[in-house]
């Protein structure tokens, strides 16, 4: 159910909770990658699943349009967050060793308000859950120029910055 900007997950199931872990968020890489901390002891990176955010470090290119912001809103909205992990049987580490999961702070989807106010971008490069309502989310955040997409940001179908000649 959707509630303005606020996406509402639905109950999590027997079976889904067995896949769904408490954490802290103690900080913030950029605005796809956290870092928590987890009861049973240790921090950890992970990724938000099914969501791109520009890159704050690339060595060809250096910072992506609208990067530091959507790093800086997800740190001032979620940092000190308590939230729930919730893993994808698909998905379990990234290349860096990075855990992929969908975090949850109360009902709300992190990944789901980050496309919503157009702070990163839906991941399409692999199937997932989401999928189909992190697109919707997106299309609404462009229509509407929320965040990078009324910032001046050009990004292609790749999500790759296009650099804008002046």
């Amino acid at each position: 159910m959707r509630i303005g900007w606020n996406i509402i997950t639905k109950p999590s199931s027997p079976r889904r909770r067995r896949n769904v872990f408490p954490a802290l968020i103690t900080g913030v890489i950029d605005g796809s990658v956290v870092v928590v901390y987890l009861p049973e002891g240790g921090n950890a990176e992970v990724r938000l699943l099914g969501v791109e955010a520009p890159e704050i470090v690339r060595p060809e290119d250096g910072v992506e349009c609208f990067a530091l912001e959507a790093r800086d809103h997800l740190r001032e909205t979620f940092a000190g967050t308590s939230v729930v992990l919730e893993r994808d049987k698909r998905y379990n580490r990234d290349s860096y060793g990075r855990q992929i999961r969908y975090v949850r702070s109360g009902s709300q989807d992190i990944g789901a308000w980050m496309i919503w106010n157009g702070y990163a971008f839906a991941d399409t490069s692999s199937p997932h859950l989401r999928l189909s309502d992190y697109e919707d989310l997106q299309a609404n955040a462009l229509r509407h120029e929320r965040g990078l997409w009324g910032y001046g940001c050009q990004y292609n179908d790749a999500l790759e910055e296009v650099p804008v000649l002046e």
